[in-house]
């Protein structure tokens, strides 16, 4: 695992700041989120009218903050809140009419780099994130059904061997 993403929380704690005053910085990068979070939705709802457009990207940052994730994490040393910004921001510039995908990338890789799990949306620029999830479902419904299938097999063996009862003969 990577510490380089808890520099930012390390440097405050050790500079003497308080708690909460820690708390509240760290609060504000992660509301970076909501506000990334909104201009996804204004760019994603730009056919709709104006006014629309307007009522449906609040909602949109709306419902993305109201996740039982969000809440619980803001303020906290968490890596997930302060790396979302990076992810949100290199989607943000994948959608403007002349994409920078270099530094999506480049957002995305600092992402993966300070959070493993993140790595999956390093693709995302080139289409290469469908394919992934595709193939992980598709192993996952794999071990499903061998797994069920082997239990199958346990239960009907385990019937054909089992234990002498009281109506059984002694011999």
């Amino acid at each position: 695992l990577n510490p380089v993403g808890y520099v930012p929380f390390y440097l405050m704690v050790s500079a003497g700041l308080h708690s909460v005053l820690v708390s509240v910085l760290l609060a504000a990068l992660h509301g970076l989120s909501l506000a990334l979070l909104y201009l996804l939705a204004w760019r994603m709802f730009a056919p709709l009218p104006p006014r629309d457009r307007l009522v449906f990207a609040c909602l949109a940052t709306a419902l993305g903050a109201a996740t039982g994730v969000f809440w619980p994490l803001v303020g906290s040393s968490f890596l997930d809140p302060l790396l979302a910004p990076l992810m949100l921001a290199g989607l943000l510039l994948l959608l403007k009419e002349n994409p920078n995908a270099a530094f999506a990338g480049a957002l995305f890789g600092a992402a993966a780099a300070l959070k493993y799990s993140n790595a999956i949306f390093a693709g995302a620029g080139h289409g290469q994130v469908a394919p992934v999830i595709d193939e992980a479902v598709l192993l996952l419904e794999r071990a499903v059904v061998l797994l069920v299938d082997d239990h199958q097999l346990q239960v009907d063996e385990g019937q054909e061997q089992g234990r002498a009862g009281a109506h059984d003969d002694a011999a």
